[in-house]
């Protein structure tokens, strides 16, 4: 777990778990596939990952504002754009972050 504060270090930014032994009660656990989630749909809250998430794909939870998933597997296509769903399907859940 990553407690991550604002840039003035006055409050609380985020949150990341990366630890299996955490539960997710809204369903998806660390590991579970995109498809799992999601389905064969691409989501419209998906956006590509930039700067240090660059290369992974952040979605926000079913049914929450706060909540977001970290998907990251293999492709080789352009920084900032979703690989088509094809591939996303197989991405792994490898982060869930909370933000206040």
């Amino acid at each position: 777990m990553s407690i991550n504060p604002t840039s003035d270090y006055q409050r609380i930014f985020s949150i990341g778990i990366k630890s299996k032994t955490v539960k997710n009660e809204l369903g998806a656990n660390l590991g579970s596939t995109y498809h799992e989630v999601y389905g064969n749909q691409l989501d419209t809250n998906c956006p590509p990952g930039v700067e240090e998430q660059s290369g992974k794909v952040i979605c926000f939870a079913l049914g929450s504002k706060r909540i977001m998933y970290v998907f990251a597997g293999k492709w080789h296509g352009p920084d900032g754009v979703l690989p088509p769903i094809e591939i996303l399907r197989s991405w792994e859940l490898s982060e869930i972050v909370w933000k206040p």
